[in-house]
């Protein structure tokens, strides 16, 4: 109800229930202490609010990340390892959604080269992807870096630049290091390496997939002081074919087969060097040797003969060792005494004495496979 003015024609009573209808008006409004309540619980909404959108931008990153990440093996990235951040890390072993992207302290931007990662001192640098490498293919690993801070020691402190193979569930294989580049300093300027490889040795490739290595990630690893710019690391297949042809197709699976059969037969080639090398050395042992020495001596398998004549005369008791390094089970040596003086000769095995020869006397030793022993003796 709208309380009238005070008129002038107004009675005391008349005034005085206006003046309380007014009192009793003012009495409805919210006190100080509501008010301030009031404003307290707009603010920790603006407060709530504020959190909640920053929560939001934060899930979206990590989940962008994760995305990345996944998508990394089949992305069109070029292999420059700082222009799309997310895809790479200073972690060369693990499947693509296991390894850490680089934080954002990592990267760097060069006049010279554009987008870098900064490798500090002994640091790593990979993509998170993993490259399929396939029969009948070829492929070329290629890296480039520059050296920005030079090292106490350059010749000392190395770049190396190598791939981390991966079996065919992504698990790690083993490291294959292509090339450690010493000496590189700021006056090397921009450096770039490139090497080729496949799944089997055509006689062109300079390194080739080991056994059950299916993917690869190739890694620029520094070692010392320095501070180094990475640029790329990237495998590219340069295996110039015609896809379309059916007739391709077919010979691309033969020679996968070939490959295969090639593996096998060089396996068997390898053995059986293995075995010559084991005849030749046999054959080489074959022949006749005489020393004539006052001192201890050494009988090395592929060094000294089979059968060693003793011409020198002792005045002081001599060892001749047995080598064991080379030896092959069934190698036998035969020394004979043919020298004066009245000391012995004492063939050894290690530290253990096997005959203490005298003038006139003869023995055999044969090994067992681990250590030589005493086969035959006699006198002239």
């Amino acid at each position: 109800m709208t309380i009238g003015h005070v008129a002038v024609s107004d009675s005391g009573a008349t005034v005085r229930a206006k003046i309380n209808a007014a009192i009793d008006a003012a009495n409805d409004v919210p006190g100080k202490a509501d008010a301030a309540s009031v404003a307290a619980a707009i603010e920790a909404e603006a407060d709530a609010r504020t959190q909640a959108d920053a929560d939001e931008v934060q899930a979206r990153q990590n989940g962008d990340a994760a995305v990345r990440r996944l998508l990394a093996p089949v992305s069109g990235w070029s292999g420059r390892l700082a222009e799309m951040s997310l895809f790479a890390t200073a972690v060369t072993a693990g499947k693509p959604e296991d390894v850490a992207p680089l934080g954002a302290g990592a990267y760097g931007l060069s006049a010279l080269d554009g987008a870098v990662v900064v490798l500090a001192g002994a640091a790593t640098v990979a993509p998170i992807a993993l490259t399929r490498i396939e029969p009948g293919r070829v492929y070329r690993a290629r890296y480039v870096l520059r050296r920005v801070v030079d090292t106490a020691d350059p010749d000392g402190d190395g770049v190396r630049l190598a791939l981390h193979w991966h079996t065919a569930a992504m698990a790690p294989l083993s490291v294959q290091v292509l090339e450690d580049l010493l000496g590189i300093a700021v006056v090397s300027g921009r450096q770039e390496h490139t090497f080729t490889f496949a799944v089997a040795d055509d006689g062109q490739v300079q390194a080739v997939a080991p056994a059950g290595g299916l993917y690869v990630r190739p890694f620029i690893q520094t070692y010392g002081s320095g501070t180094t710019h990475a640029l790329l690391a990237q495998i590219e297949d340069i295996t110039a074919a015609v896809d379309w042809s059916p007739d391709v197709t077919e010979f691309r699976n033969g020679l996968s087969a070939a490959q295969t059969q090639i593996s096998l037969l060089q396996s068997g080639v390898s053995d059986l060097q293995e075995q010559v090398a084991a005849f030749d050395l046999r054959a080489r042992q074959a022949a006749y040797q005489e020393i004539d020495s006052n001192a201890d001596i050494l009988l090395s398998v592929g060094a000294s003969a089979t059968v060693i004549r003793h011409t020198g005369t002792l005045t002081a008791a001599r060892r001749a060792v047995l080598n064991t390094v080379d030896a092959i089970e069934g190698q036998t040596f035969r020394m004979v005494r043919t020298g004066s003086g009245a000391y012995p000769l004492n063939m050894r095995n290690g530290a253990t004495t096997l005959k203490a020869m005298m003038p006139a006397t003869w023995a055999e030793f044969t090994f067992d496979g681990t250590g030589w022993f005493l086969a035959a003796s006699g006198t002239l």
